[in-house]
């Protein structure tokens, strides 16, 4: 009786805490008239945020990581000279991403979105 309550306690443990979460994993993105922008979350906690306007190009890549449930803390990669001299780089070194659900997120207010997919893990 004892061990059958055991299982029991255990597997509600497990249960509980274990939450079923769409992935925030993929490609972000907004296009525009004269300006796409995309963000690719990467499994790794890396990510890739590219901001395109007529011929400017700037990137910033790195790792991201939680802050809060529904807020990401990107943090650029340090880039090379010839990338800051030429006017592709991103100033900011440090980004904040806002979760808006499954399949949107506001980075520096343009809200992106994430191409459809059905892909959901759990996370404890």
């Amino acid at each position: 009786m004892t061990r059958t309550k055991n299982i029991i306690l255990l597997l509600l443990i497990c249960f509980t805490s274990c939450t079923m979460n769409k992935s925030i994993i993929g490609m972000y993105s907004k296009s525009g008239r004269d300006f796409n922008h995309s963000l690719t979350l990467s499994k790794d906690s890396t990510f890739v945020f590219v901001k395109q306007y007529f011929e400017v190009n700037s990137k910033c890549q790195g790792r991201w990581h939680y802050i809060t449930k529904n807020t990401l803390l990107l943090v650029c990669d340090t880039e090379n000279l010839t990338a800051m001299l030429s006017g592709g780089h991103i100033p900011e070194k440090k980004l904040k991403a806002y979760l808006l659900g499954y399949r949107k997120v506001r980075l520096q207010n343009v809200i992106l979105t994430r191409a459809k997919s059905n892909s959901v893990k759990f996370e404890h």
